[in-house]
């Protein structure tokens, strides 16, 4: 098998790995401040939790769903543990992205690059990491200004 054909396997392989994700993290409807009511009701599964006189929800931590959220979120601890649990989702593409670094180092490498952003950058605006970095200097100094 090529390089390149292992590169795009194990491309795909994360991306389906994202596309199938199902994770959530269940959050109390008194902690959704600032989520608009209609966003609230889209939500799938809602129940009591008993002893108390609070409900609890599934939140969906599809990177789109979980961001519209976060968005919204005006309690502080709300957006930590969400924030958290997005960081923790796809945990299983850890190891798939170390082998796909190394493999696109490797065909940086082959192809007389010094690493895989030199060689993408090529055919890029930017043409170069030289550029790149002079770019970003340049925004940080009209940022402060």
């Amino acid at each position: 098998m090529t390089l390149t054909k292992q590169i795009g396997d194990l491309e795909q392989k994360a991306e389906t790995n994202i596309a199938e994700d199902k994770e959530f993290v269940n959050l109390a409807v008194k902690d959704l401040d600032g989520v608009p009511p209609d966003m609230i009701k889209q939500l799938v599964e809602k129940r009591s939790v008993p002893g108390t006189n609070y409900t609890m929800v599934k939140v969906s931590l599809d990177k789109n769903k979980a961001g519209a959220f976060m968005g919204a979120f005006t309690n502080e601890n709300t957006r930590k543990l969400m924030k958290e649990a997005m960081d923790n989702v796809n945990r299983d593409n850890l190891p798939i992205m170390d082998e796909l670094m190394t493999k696109r180092h490797q065909s940086a490498l082959l192809l007389n690059y010094t690493n895989f952003s030199e060689r993408t950058l090529e055919d890029k605006m930017a043409k170069n990491i030289d550029n790149v970095e002079k770019l970003l200097n340049d925004l940080t100094l009209r940022i402060s200004e």
